[in-house]
C-alpha cells in the first residue's frame, strides 16, 4: 500500500477534530481512491511541529 502525509494547513476545527475550508479534505478522498493511505494530522501536531 502507498502512504500519504499531508502537512501543514490552516481553518482546523479542533472540537469536530476536522479540516475544513481547503481542499485537504478533497486531496485525502482522491488519493485514498488511488489506493493510498492517507494521514491528515490534528492542530495539536501542526502546533507542536511549528515550534520546533
Amino acid at each position: 500500500m502507498k502512504n500519504a502525509l499531508i502537512l501543514h494547513g490552516t481553518d482546523f476545527d479542533k472540537e469536530k477534530k476536522q479540516h475544513f475550508n481547503n481542499w485537504f479534505p478533497w486531496l485525502k478522498k482522491k488519493l485514498e481512491e488511488l489506493g493510498y493511505k492517507v494521514w491528515l494530522p490534528t492542530g495539536k501536531i501542526l502546533e507542536f511541529s511549528s515550534r520546533i
